[in-house]
């Protein structure tokens, strides 16, 4: 592959990749650029063309207005930057600002080979997962509403401890459709062995977690899900849009044992009765307050039966209590 700008072969250690095209069908402007071209790719755009001139002299960085379309613009797997060559304290400021606000402690710089492979390292914990191995078929997670979440730090590290799922804080804004995406893509293309291919695992978690509008509400509720999204449907159709075109091989779920634990969890009895009454009594205000009447009343129509019962078989202990 040739750099269009310069014709010359790019280096055997590029990481610039086109994206596969039922990835870009179900959305093409999370892989198009927006305010720049940076690599080979795009610059034959109309739109794009009057920001060539401040790139040659990095006008770009001196326009605040501009900047964040520039760091999403950076995050496209088609993007060619001088993040490699940058030091390690720029590239951990670089992951931090383009990040937007959902990146964590970025790691192992040294190594990356894309600014989205160093976005992928920040939401990774410490230790990397081991794929899955065995044979049984895939069970994904319940719905947040059966369940009982609480918040915790590393985007990737879901754990489920003390009868509480615990889940990191996911940030929705407006291009983190395009970052993820771009993530996504960059791991099906660059990572031949499954063991790297991390974020779809979590994508598709999330995308069972997050079924209906109520179980997005309570992972905003429980400080899990921040929404800088326009209104409030937005989040649930984008976390279910997160894994839309994309594919996923059994053995690379790494939450395979935590999703088969929550799911004999919520399928006992007691617990499957419990998340009923919750999902379809306590949801609205205003049928809660019809439980707690009917039952009232229920208990009012017990005491009348039995005031009447007592009343019939021993009228006088019945008048004599009452005369006390």
């Amino acid at each position: 592959m040739c750099d269009r700008l310069t014709g010359l072969p790019l280096p055997s250690d590029c990481c610039i990749f086109t994206v596969l095209e039922r990835l870009r069908r179900s959305n093409k402007a999370a892989y198009t650029p927006c305010a720049v071209a940076i690599g080979p790719y795009h610059r034959q755009l109309k739109s794009l063309e009057p920001m060539e001139d401040h790139k040659l002299l990095d006008r770009i960085f001196g326009k605040p207005w501009i900047l964040k379309d520039v760091y999403r613009d950076m995050t496209l797997l088609k993007t060619r930057s001088r993040f490699l060559s940058s030091r390690g304290c720029s590239k951990r400021h670089l992951v931090k600002k383009i990040g937007g606000g959902v990146a964590g402690e970025a790691r192992g710089l040294t190594e990356v080979k894309h600014i989205i492979d160093a976005l992928r390292l920040s939401f990774l914990p410490s230790m990397n997962p081991t794929p899955h191995r065995g044979n049984e078929p895939i069970k994904f997670s319940p719905r947040a509403t059966e369940l009982v979440a609480t918040r915790s730090k590393c985007l990737f590290n879901i754990k489920f401890e003390d009868g509480e799922l615990k889940i990191s804080c996911l940030v929705l804004h407006d291009w983190i459709e395009s970052l993820f995406r771009n993530i996504i893509a960059f791991e099906q293309c660059y990572y031949k062995n499954a063991s790297n291919r991390n974020l779809i695992s979590y994508m598709v978690f999330m995308d069972h977690l997050v079924d209906t509008p109520a179980d997005t509400e309570l992972l905003m509720d429980k400080g899990i899900v921040e929404n800088w999204l326009s209104n409030k449907e937005a989040p649930t159709n984008l976390i279910n849009a997160f894994c839309r075109e994309t594919s996923m091989l059994r053995y690379e779920y790494y939450f395979h044992s935590l999703s088969n634990e929550l799911v004999e969890l919520c399928q006992r009895p007691y617990n499957k009765w419990k998340a009923t009454l919750k999902r379809d009594y306590y949801s609205n205000p205003w049928v809660i307050i019809s439980v707690i009447a009917t039952v009232a009343l229920l208990l009012l129509t017990v005491v009348q039966v039995v005031c009447s019962v007592l009343s019939l078989a021993c009228p006088s202990f019945l008048n004599g209590k009452l005369l006390l």
